[in-house]
């Protein structure tokens, strides 16, 4: 089994809205993050919305986390 490693970095301002992806499997060049709109993470089996990280306030934050935690842990029980 390849394991797939990456890491996403997302801009803080809401203006800004953007995001950037390093994978391993491309010598860890930046990439765009959300392609389309939408940012997938194939390494936990993951996609959002980028609009869904920015239109939230706090509670709609922790819930985002706690869906991605969640992912995490299931992919991970695989």
């Amino acid at each position: 089994m390849k394991i797939s490693l990456q890491y996403l970095v997302v801009s803080q301002d809401p203006n800004e809205r953007q995001a950037w992806l390093y994978q391993r499997a491309n010598d860890w060049d930046q990439e765009e993050g959300a392609p389309n709109g939408t940012i997938r993470l194939d390494s936990i089996d993951f996609s959002l919305a980028l609009d869904e990280v920015y239109e939230s306030q706090a509670g709609n934050r922790a819930e985002a986390r706690a869906t991605l935690s969640y992912s995490n842990q299931v992919s991970s029980w695989e």
